[in-house]
């Protein structure tokens, strides 16, 4: 009962989210969002930021092809800027996982965001 208790606290205080949304080319949705995991340093440290993941779709939907093209990170308590690495292996992950509709031909420099935030 205690660690439950605790961890609703814990989720209430910090709430860290970390969610997929597409920067551009707003004609290729995913067919299924895949959530990024958020890093326990970046938690810990009360970081926050977006990654943009560039990658090309093949004919088969599957991605191929990724590099992180934009990132920004800030701290929570004073939102100043900074560019940092924390979150390009999750977010990685992540673009590796994501799935589209069957495409007629190969789909280059597609960007995917990542954004993570604590409320």
């Amino acid at each position: 009962m205690k660690y439950i208790l605790i961890t609703i606290i814990i989720s209430i205080l910090f709430s860290p989210e970390a969610y997929s949304d597409v920067a551009s080319n707003k004609e290729y949705i995913p067919l299924k969002k895949i959530v990024p995991t958020y890093p326990w340093k970046a938690l810990k440290d009360q970081i926050v930021g977006v990654v943009n993941v560039e990658f090309t779709i093949k004919k088969n939907g599957s991605v191929t092809d990724l590099k992180i093209s934009n990132r920004g990170c800030a701290y929570l308590k004073d939102r100043k800027p900074f560019d940092c690495d924390i979150f390009d292996k999750t977010s990685l992950e992540a673009a590796s996982r994501l799935k589209y509709s069957p495409q007629k031909k190969r789909v280059k420099n597609v960007i995917h965001q990542f954004t993570y935030k604590i409320d």
